[in-house]
């Protein structure tokens, strides 16, 4: 076989295979832009990958920080309560001041009814009143 053939096929053949459009196989996650290449690839560069996932961190950061906030004023209005030695409150009063009852660090099922709590401050809680607050000491220690 003549080499000089074969190198000629084989130019021609590696240049069509060039030549021709390739399908899109995906789009970056961060910007949108189409990509070309391999199928699995999610990001057209670093710096879309990289602002991407800073973008995911700051979004649980920001959610970690929400929650932390509304679990300090809890925690503020509880100890409001028990300075004022008031171990039993509406919950529609202490509402308005930002109270959320949604937001403990603590809940237990003790029957006949749950137990929440706000780090070291405990209270039972029912649909319209807070109840039985009272201060866990470090001889109680409860985990």
């Amino acid at each position: 076989m003549d080499i000089g053939k074969l190198l000629t096929t084989f130019g021609k053949n590696r240049s069509t295979m060039f030549d021709e459009p390739v399908a899109i196989k995906s789009r970056c996650l961060h910007c949108g832009t189409e990509m070309y290449g391999r199928s699995d690839k999610k990001f057209c560069d670093t710096r879309c990958k990289n602002a991407y996932h800073n973008g995911e961190t700051e979004r649980s950061r920001r959610y970690r920080k929400s929650v932390m906030a509304a679990i300090e004023v809890n925690y503020a209005i509880l100890d409001d309560l028990l300075k004022n030695r008031q171990l039993t409150v509406a919950v529609e009063k202490i509402t308005p001041r930002g109270f959320s009852p949604n937001y403990s660090t603590y809940h237990r099922k003790k029957y006949p009814r749950d137990e929440y709590g706000c780090f070291d401050i405990r209270y039972n809680r029912s649909d319209s009143r807070i109840y039985n607050i009272h201060r866990i000491g470090p001889d109680i220690g409860e985990p």
